[in-house]
C-alpha cells in the first residue's frame, strides 16, 4: 500500500500544481486535467486492488469520488466555484477516498482535506483581495464609501448588530459555564466586523472582477453579468453553457461583459500541502 499511496500522493500534486497554474493564467480548469486524475487515481487502486485482492481499497476510491462529487455538485450549483473546480475535487476524492499510509487521523481523511481547503481558500482569498485593494485603491475606496452609504448596506450592518448585542445579553445572563461563555464572547466581535468585511470583498468584486470581451471567447462556465442577456438566452445563475454560447456567437452581440472570480485553485495546493503534514499540526496544537 505504502507505493500505491506515494504515487497517489504524486499523481495529486502534479494535477493540483498544473491547475493552478492554468487557472491563474486564464482563469479555468482544463477538463483534461481532472479526468486524468480519476482515471489514473482508479486505475491505481484497481491494480492494488487486483494484485493484493484488497477490494476495499479500490472501493474506498469509488466512495471518496462520490461523496466529493456530491460536494462540489452543491457548491457549484450554490455559485461558490465553478465547474473545473468541482470536477478536480471529484479526482481528488478518488485519489484520496483513504488517507495515505503515514497519516494517522481519527475520520475520514478526505473530511480533513475539506476542512484544509476551507482554512487556505479564506486565507488565500483574503491575501488575494487584499493584494487588488492595494493595486485600485482609489477606485476600490470609492466603490466601498457607495456601498456602506446604501440603505440595504445600513440595515444588513444594524441587522448583524442588534444580533451581536442580543447574543452576548444571552451569553452574560444565561450562559454559566465560563470556557463556553468565553468560547462565545470571542464571537462577538467577528459578528460586528461581518458586515464590514462583506462590503469590503463586495468593493473588490466591482472594481476588479468584471470585464467585457468579445462572445468568441466565451466558455462554459462564464458567469454572464448582464441580467437582461441572461434571461434572454436562458442562461443559469452556475455560468454559461455550451449551447447558449452557440446562441450568442450566432446572434449579433460582439462583446458581452463577464464576472470574474478569484483563481481558486491555488487553494487545492495549500490544502494538500497542509493535510499531508496533518500529523505535524496535531502534535503542535494538541
Amino acid at each position: 500500500m505504502m507505493l500505491a499511496d506515494i504515487i497517489l500522493i504524486v499523481l495529486v500534486f502534479l494535477a493540483v500544481l498544473a491547475a493552478s497554474i492554468v487557472d491563474i493564467r486564464k482563469r479555468e480548469v482544463p477538463d483534461w486535467i481532472s479526468y486524468m486524475l480519476i482515471a489514473s487515481a482508479l486505475l491505481m487502486r484497481l491494480l492494488y486492488a487486483w494484485q493484493f485482492s484488497s477490494w476495499s481499497y479500490f472501493l474506498y476510491g469509488i466512495i471518496g469520488l462520490l461523496a466529493m462529487a456530491l460536494v462540489g455538485m452543491v457548491l457549484f450549483y450554490a455559485k461558490q466555484w465553478g465547474g473545473g473546480d468541482a470536477k478536480l475535487l471529484i479526482g481528488i476524492g478518488a485519489a484520496w477516498g483513504t488517507a495515505p499510509y503515514f497519516v494517522d487521523v481519527p475520520g475520514p481523511f478526505l473530511l480533513y482535506f475539506l476542512l484544509s481547503l476551507a482554512v487556505m481558500g479564506a486565507l488565500y482569498g483574503l491575501a488575494y483581495s487584499l493584494a487588488l485593494i492595494i493595486m485600485h485603491f482609489h477606485a476600490w475606496k470609492n466603490s466601498y464609501c457607495r456601498l456602506i452609504a446604501s440603505k440595504k448596506i445600513r440595515k444588513f450592518i444594524y441587522i448583524f448588530s442588534i444580533a451581536a448585542i442580543i447574543l452576548g445579553i444571552v451569553e452574560i445572563a444565561f450562559i454559566s459555564n465560563f470556557q463556553f461563555k468565553i468560547s462565545l464572547l470571542t464571537l462577538l466581535p467577528f459578528i460586528f466586523i461581518y458586515p464590514y468585511f462583506y462590503v469590503a470583498l463586495k468593493a473588490v468584486e466591482n472594481i476588479a472582477m468584471y470585464k467585457t470581451i468579445h462572445v468568441s471567447k466565451l466558455t462554459e462556465g462564464d458567469w454572464i453579468a448582464d441580467p437582461v442577456i441572461k434571461k434572454r438566452f436562458n442562461i443559469p445563475h452556475w455560468g454559461i453553457e455550451q449551447k447558449q454560447i452557440d446562441l450568442l456567437r450566432k446572434s449579433k452581440l460582439q462583446n458581452i461583459r463577464v464576472k470574474e472570480g478569484i483563481p481558486f485553485v491555488p487553494s487545492f495546493f495549500f490544502a494538500t500541502v497542509l493535510v499531508l503534514n496533518i500529523n505535524a499540526i496535531r502534535m503542535l496544537l494538541f
